[in-house]
């Protein structure tokens, strides 16, 4: 088995969790990161882009595992028909607005996959809002709510 050396930006950083928290027809998603830059990944490798896309599934289906877990009657129907999304990247630094929309693609389609939104199509979510935190704090906070 290979052990694989950490960095020491991740001995000094403490891993924010994957969290669900559901209110109403409000559902907030923790992620444990914050979502990429469109600038890195435009033109990369494939296998890079794939090995960020499936980053974010994994991420997305953990999610789905932990609303689950609470009563059904406490959560909306999913998938969300039509919805409200807001995105808020808290991150070292910040993003142009381009490279900010473009990174949250991976975010968005993931939670398309695990069943939380219908679509990604204007038609479903609108215009999602986006956000961006400077500071020391890694992760991305996605809030749904339903419309429907």
């Amino acid at each position: 088995m290979a052990v694989r050396a950490m960095s020491v930006s991740e001995w000094t950083q403490p891993r924010c969790e994957l969290t669900v928290r559901v209110e109403g027809d409000k559902i907030t998603i923790t992620f444990p990161e914050p979502t990429p830059s469109l600038n890195p990944l435009h033109g990369a490798h494939w296998s890079r882009i794939v090995r960020e896309r499936r980053k974010w599934r994994g991420y997305a289906a953990e999610a789905a595992l932990q609303l689950r877990s609470h009563p059904p009657c406490t959560y909306p129907v999913l998938p969300l028909k039509r919805a409200v999304v807001s995105l808020t990247r808290y991150g070292a630094r910040a993003l142009d607005y381009d490279g900010l929309v473009g990174g949250a693609k991976a975010a968005i389609d993931s939670l398309v996959r695990a069943g939380f939104l219908a679509g990604d199509s204007p038609a479903h979510i609108g215009n999602p809002v986006y956000h961006q935190e400077v500071g020391s704090d890694r992760k991305t906070i996605i809030t749904l709510e339903s419309l429907t």
